[in-house]
C-alpha cells in the first residue's frame, strides 16, 4: 500500500527510519541555560524530536519559547509547536534531552562553539 502521493510506504517508512544523529558537536540544554536564554539564540538552537522512541524530525531555529509557572516548556519550529511538561521541582541541571510523555519527547540542542 503506497501513499495519496504515490509513493510506496516502504519509502516513507525507510525516510523516517534516516535517523540524523546527534554529533558531539551539540548539547543538551540544561534547565537553567533555558531559562536563560537570549531570544537573539533561539534561531540557533536544535529542536529535535521522537515519536514512541523513535527519531521523527528535527530543525535548526526556534521561537515562541515559553516556560509556565508549573515548568512547561513550550516553543514553536517548522516542524510544530512541541510542548514539554516538566514537574514543579526540576533541578537545574536537568537536561532537556529525550524527555516527554513516551510517546512524544523532545530535546533542545546548542553547539558547543557558538
Amino acid at each position: 500500500m503506497g501513499s495519496e502521493l504515490g509513493i510506496p510506504q516502504e519509502t516513507i517508512d525507510a525516510l523516517f527510519e534516516e535517523q540524523p544523529t546527534l554529533s558531539n558537536e551539540w548539547k543538551a540544554l540544561t534547565f537553567k541555560e533555558l531559562r536563560n536564554i537570549d531570544e537573539s539564540e533561539l534561531p540557533k538552537l536544535l529542536s529535535y524530536c521522537w515519536k514512541e522512541g523513535r527519531y521523527r524530525c528535527s530543525c535548526i531555529g526556534i521561537s515562541e519559547l515559553t516556560i509556565d509557572k508549573t515548568n512547561t516548556v513550550s516553543y514553536s519550529d517548522r516542524n510544530g509547536d512541541p510542548m514539554i511538561d516538566l514537574w514543579t521541582d526540576i533541578d537545574d541541571d536537568f537536561k532537556i534531552d529525550n524527555v516527554g510523555d513516551g510517546t512524544w519527547n523532545y530535546g533542545l540542542y546548542r553547539k558547543i562553539n557558538h
